[in-house]
């Protein structure tokens, strides 16, 4: 340890926090006018073999003199190291000692420069443990009495003065009493954490013990299960071959006794035969007259029993197999049922790393088990926890937890802009990326809306080309996709509006388009399409990969007739403007129909006659633009109680074919206004906040805008459609 050669700062006041080392209360400490210094820990406290001024003292320095010169020998009864020049001095004045030459004396750096050594009896660096206080300094290798607290490192009298008033010392008893009490409170937090370590132990261990026997439980049921499913099907399977048997057998007594009276009548005939050619042969009338007699009402007899002999049984045996679906269900028969792991459930949503300030932000937790399965929950598994911090620490909004349609959706509300750190937990566990860092941005206020941020695209047929785009929407990334109409595809670009993928292709088969137009991604980052001129949804993944279709042209529940835009929440759910069949419909996430609202069941078709464009406002209302009525229609979640915002015109508040609609992170509906090539911006309530565009090719000019949709980050993304292009601003 270096020894003190100059003036120190001071430092902080003692810290008397777990595993550090400070000074005591009560403790006597001689100090300079900064107060009392710190030690850090007891790996500080030790005894070096450098020194700041004259570097490693692999060479012992002479006791006696004040030149330095190296020492040669070492007095055993004074412990003194003893140069050239001051050998006959000592031997002088103290004729009785013992003096040794150092060359003799075996590890003689370990005895001089000893490794520091803690224990409950005192401390010791080459003296006798049984005096405390025989301790040398490392410059000078006096008797040490006291303690830098500034330089950590023993002080001998010699040292006091050069540490100076600048240094913090204290008394080398009460520094080794208080090394003694830490060294009792750190035994007493190690016998504490071992308590803790056995508790945690045996909790581990009845864990594991308790899921070895839910194994071998589960294992029994599942082995149980398919030995009944086995038994039933043998069962069923010797009940049908008896059925057969027992009808082969009836089938086979009713011909056995046909047969025994065809042979019967059979011989009889042959008789008659015989007979009657004898009788034919004769001469005498009244004998022919007598057998003919006799033998027409033995034939008739015998023709009516041949009746009796027609063959009414048939030999042919069918199977027939059940169901396919009940193979898929014996081959999947029960589900293993696993509670969630926090390290595979993952959140889902734009929410997880930007916010809105004042208003609800959602987030889609998928919980999964330790195979990345997803979790077959209920409303009584244990939920995940939310807790939305400042960087301090603090609480920074209200969050809540709750079920919907078999998963568990986060809602949080930041009260202020900034950064904050959403934390999700499942059962005490950061889930997979929590806590995440959440930017929150306040509202917008659209104030200088109008010049675009960025234009992209123009006419043709090229990756990044577009003609006659229509819908628009954007991913939980902000990438921009869009259903290039004419094109017969999609396009994906990324926020930057630079080219990403494309998939799609002119037909009617699984992942062909016949003029898509509406388009929607939800919250598993699947991408659904109106393939419009097809009557049908259809659904892929995010890479482009043809997941499912439903629909079909017709006016049934969950059929087509040119569906226009499609919108879906984020409980997964699917809304789709039946333009042809005036009305709109809503779909399960897997397409199974839900209800829906039109001319048929509202009474009002005047007022519903060409439903076009159609989102998902707050609070589950879905909203509606009537193309040939030149309006909103504002729907409950139940697509009843409708509201209707708008009429035909220019003015202010006032629409002209009304085509692609939004809402944005705080309710506003924002529709292209089509036929008047500008957007319109209204609040909740339906009057006018604000409107932007005009008709014309410039940036910011617009051509009968179609979809339209709000980008992560609160950009409005317009289909200019008439300039084949896509506007942000």
């Amino acid at each position: 340890m270096a020894s003190c050669n100059g003036a120190h700062p001071s430092t902080s006041a003692m810290c008397s926090s777990s595993f550090n080392v400070g000074v005591p209360n009560n403790a006597s400490v001689r100090q300079g006018g900064f107060g009392t210094d710190s030690v850090d820990s007891l790996s500080t406290f030790g005894y070096g073999t450098e020194d700041r001024a004259f570097g490693p003292l692999s060479i012992p320095v002479c006791g006696m003199c004040v030149s330095g010169q190296p020492g040669t020998s070492r007095c055993q009864d004074c412990s003194k190291i003893i140069c050239n020049n001051c050998y006959t001095l000592h031997i002088s004045q103290y004729a009785n000692h013992h003096v040794t030459n150092l060359a003799d004396i075996p590890n003689i750096q370990s005895l001089l420069y000893p490794s520091p050594s803690f224990s409950l009896g005192g401390v010791h660096n080459g003296h006798d443990n049984d005096s405390p206080l025989s301790i040398l300094c490392d410059k000078h290798r006096e008797e040490a009495f006291l303690f830098c607290l500034t330089c950590k490192v023993l002080a001998c009298r010699d040292c006091s003065l050069q540490h100076g008033l600048l240094h913090s010392v204290i008394s080398l008893p009460e520094y080794i009493q208080f090394v003694r009490d830490e060294i009792e409170r750190l035994l007493e937090e190690a016998e504490r954490g071992i308590t803790i370590m056995c508790t945690r132990y045996d909790k581990f261990s009845e864990m594991i013990r308790q899921m070895e026997e839910n194994e071998k439980h589960a294992a029994g049921r599942i082995l149980d299960t398919a030995k009944h499913i086995k038994m039933l099907v043998d069962n069923r399977a010797r009940q049908l071959i008896s059925d057969e048997s027992k009808s082969n057998a009836k089938k086979k007594s009713s011909l056995l006794r046909h047969l025994k009276m065809v042979c019967e009548n059979r011989s009889e005939l042959q008789n008659m035969v015989k007979q009657l050619t004898h009788v034919q042969n004769t001469r005498k009338p009244f004998d022919l007259l007598s057998a003919y007699n006799e033998f027409s009402v033995r034939l008739k007899k015998m023709q009516k029993s041949a009746s009796d002999t027609f063959v009414c049984e048939h030999d042919e045996v069918q199977f027939y197999v059940p169901d396919r679906s009940l193979f898929t269900a014996v081959a999947n028969f029960g589900v293993l049922c696993n509670l969630g792991c926090a390290c595979r459930t993952v959140a889902i949503g734009r929410a997880k790393a930007r916010a809105r300030s004042g208003s609800p932000n959602v987030l889609h937790v998928n919980v999964r088990d330790h195979k990345g399965n997803i979790c077959l929950q209920t409303p009584e598994t244990t939920a995940p926890t939310a807790q939305l911090l400042l960087p301090d620490g603090n609480a920074g909004g209200v969050c809540t937890v709750d079920w919907a349609e078999g998963a568990y959706l986060v809602r949080y509300s930041p009260m202020a802009d900034g950064i904050h750190y959403l934390h999700i937990k499942l059962r005490g566990q950061h889930i997979v990326d929590s806590p995440f860092t959440v930017t929150v941005q306040k509202q917008r206020d659209y104030e200088e809306i109008g010049f675009p941020k960025l234009v992209f695209g123009e006419e043709g047929g090229e990756e990044g080309q577009l003609c006659r785009p229509w819908g628009v929407c954007c991913d939980p990334d902000g990438n921009i996709i869009v259903a290039d109409r004419s094109n017969n595809r999609v396009q994906i670009f990324r926020p930057d509006g630079t080219f990403y993928h494309k998939f799609g292709e002119q037909g009617s088969e699984a992942g062909q388009f016949d003029r898509p137009a509406g388009i929607a991604s939800d919250i598993m980052r699947r991408i659904v399409v109106a393939d419009k001129d097809n009557h049908r949804i259809q659904v892929f993944k995010a890479t482009g990969e043809y997941m499912f279709m439903f629909g079909g042209k017709g006016n049934k529940d969950g059929q087509f007739n040119y569906p226009w835009d499609v919108d879906v929440n984020s409980e997964g759910q699917i809304i789709v403007s039946d333009t042809r069949n005036r009305r709109i419909q809503l779909f399960s996430a897997s397409g199974n129909f839900i209800r829906k609202f039109g001319y048929e069941n509202n009474g009002m078709w005047k007022l519903f006659d060409s439903p076009r464009g159609v989102c998902f406002g707050h609070d589950g209302k879905v909203i509606v633009t009537e193309f040939n009525n030149h309006c909103i229609v504002v729907l409950d979640p139940f697509l009843s109680n409708a509201r209707y915002v708008g009429k035909e015109g220019s003015g202010p508040e006032e629409l002209t074919r009304p085509q692609g609609i939004c809402v944005d992170e705080y309710g506003h509906i924002i529709v292209a206004d089509s036929r008047n090539n500008r957007i319109q911006i209204f609040h909740p309530n339906g009057s006018q906040l604000r409107h932007f565009g005009s008709p014309g090719i410039k940036p910011g000019e617009l051509d009968r805008p179609s979809g339209i949709c709000v980008s992560p980050d609160g950009k409005i993304v317009v289909v200019d459609f008439g300039n084949s292009r896509i506007q942000v601003f």
